[in-house]
């Protein structure tokens, strides 16, 4: 299928009104699957359906009516730019630049966190107006093309006060912040799967060295797969509960396995591998950048002052 035939799949789709099941209503893991399945066959689709997927998650949390047949996006990167709310006549004004911004020339708003004194607030923001002005000239990797990344710039864009969603600081409070971040891992696995169809072929198959670089990459894969089931059913036990801990968990063992599945891929496949393969070099790049969405020892030195917090180890 050519990329554009994918894009226009996506938008047509998210505009129908069809999602996956929302976390903690006793089908995550098929919310999960569906986001896996969704990267395994296009990463930068893969990055837009779970931001959309997300985005009607985060509406729905909120209590918000949302914005019914759009295409969505979660726009929620922090940098060195930052956005501005201005108060103005029957609700504010939205200034300044975000980058990161997948999406940006096609989906129809999207949630953005823009930083206030008492932590950031979500706003739904229309993007089809002349105060938006978007530049996708930024991304200069061939990675996620087909993800429309750009970087957007608010020039006093009216939002009411029924753009506003949920208060300061809710975006990050909710139950549902850590949720999804577990379906951004299911992604970082969906991206795994495309790489490993792409260059397992290439493995050698004749000798006893072969057969276990692909017996461990099963292994590999099956950790992956358990990790996500695990954090699934929990969420679904306690979907309520803060699950910070659960994700960090779940990130970090589906980071860890699917680096171990590039090394090995990698190192069994030879040059021949990327040298003749149309996608494969493009798939390492997008799960390299993507598996960066991780903070690595940062995130285990949070989870480890859960752990000391919680007051056990099990």
């Amino acid at each position: 299928m050519h990329p554009d035939d994918r894009l226009s799949g996506f938008i047509n789709e998210a505009r129908s009104g069809r999602h996956l099941p929302f976390p903690g209503q006793g089908k995550t893991y098929e919310r999960f699957t569906g986001l896996r399945h969704a990267a395994r066959d296009d990463g930068g689709i893969g990055r837009l359906v779970e931001a959309h997927e997300d985005a009607l998650a985060i509406l729905d949390e909120a209590g918000h009516p949302g914005a019914p047949g759009q295409a969505l996006a979660v726009w929620a990167s922090e940098g060195q730019h930052s956005l501005e709310l201005r108060p103005a006549s029957g609700g504010y004004q939205l200034w300044g630049e975000k980058r990161f911004c997948g999406g940006a020339d096609v989906v129809d708003a999207a949630l953005i966190t823009v930083s206030t004194a008492s932590g950031p607030q979500l706003v739904l923001a229309p993007l089809h107006s002349p105060e938006v002005h978007i530049d996708m000239t930024t991304w200069q990797t061939p990675a996620f093309q087909s993800a429309a990344v750009g970087t957007v710039t608010f020039s006093g864009l009216h939002l009411s006060h029924e753009a506003m969603v949920g208060g300061p600081g809710f975006y990050i409070s909710r139950p549902g912040f850590w949720q999804g971040a577990v379906g951004v891992a299911a992604v970082w696995a969906g991206l795994t799967d495309a790489l490993i169809a792409s260059l397992e072929r290439a493995l050698p198959r004749t000798d006893q060295i072969g057969l276990a670089r692909r017996g461990g990459i099963e292994a590999n894969r099956w950790a992956i797969d358990a990790a996500l089931r695990q954090a699934a059913l929990a969420i679904d036990a306690l979907p309520t509960s803060e699950c910070e801990r659960l994700a960090l968990c779940c990130r970090h063992s589906v980071r860890v396995h699917s680096e171990l599945i590039v090394r090995t891929l990698l190192h069994e496949s030879g040059p021949a591998g990327l040298a003749f393969h149309p996608r494969a070099g493009t798939q390492v790049l997008e799960l390299t950048m993507a598996l960066g969405q991780s903070h690595g020892d940062r995130d285990l030195a949070a989870l480890g002052e859960r752990v000391g917090n919680d007051g056990r180890t099990d």
